[in-house]
C-alpha cells in the first residue's frame, strides 16, 4: 500500500495554479485496492467494484469533453528562436500582454554557438483570438528569427 502511495503521488504534477494527474492517481488507488479484494477472494466486490469505476471513468472523461470544450480558452506552447538583445523578451511578453495572451510559464534558453535564444512559451489565448494574429505579430518583432506553434 505504501508503494502504491509513492508511485500515485508521483503522478500528480503540479503547474502554476494547474493540477494534472489526479484522474490518473485515483485510478491507480482503485486499481491497486481491486487487486487486494482479488487477492483476498473477494470476487463479487472486484468486479462491481471494477463496473462502477468504469462508468464512473467514462462518463467523466465525456462530461469532460463536453463541457470543458466550451468553457477553457485555448492553449498554446509556443517555441521563438531570437538574436541576443538585451530586450527582446521585454518587447515579446509586451507584445502578448498588450494582445490580452496570458504567459503561463517561460524558458529560456542560450545557444553560445550561434548567439540565439530559445524561448519556450506555455500561453493562454483568449476565447476570440486567432492563432495567425498572434503569430503575425510575434514574427514581426525585431531579432526574431523563427516561431513554432503548437497546441497544447
Amino acid at each position: 500500500v505504501s508503494g502504491i502511495g509513492f508511485l500515485v503521488a508521483g503522478t500528480i504534477l503540479h503547474e502554476g495554479l494547474t493540477i494534472r494527474g489526479l484522474t490518473t492517481a485515483a485510478s491507480l488507488w482503485m486499481v491497486s485496492a481491486i487487486g487486494l479484494a482479488v487477492g483476498s477472494g473477494m470476487f463479487f466486490l472486484s468486479i462491481m467494484a471494477t463496473v462502477i469505476t468504469m462508468i464512473t471513468l467514462v462518463t467523466f472523461h465525456t462530461w469532460e469533453k463536453r463541457f470543458a470544450a466550451t468553457s477553457r480558452s485555448d492553449r498554446r506552447f509556443v517555441r521563438i528562436t531570437t538574436s541576443n538583445r538585451n530586450d527582446v523578451i521585454a518587447d515579446i511578453t509586451g507584445y502578448l500582454t498588450l494582445n490580452g495572451i496570458q504567459v503561463k510559464s517561460l524558458n529560456l534558453k542560450k545557444n553560445k554557438d550561434k548567439n540565439n535564444l530559445v524561448i519556450d512559451l506555455y500561453l493562454k489565448l483568449g476565447k476570440n483570438m486567432e492563432s495567425s494574429d498572434y503569430i503575425l505579430g510575434l514574427q514581426n518583432i525585431e531579432g526574431v528569427m523563427s516561431v513554432e506553434n503548437s497546441k497544447y
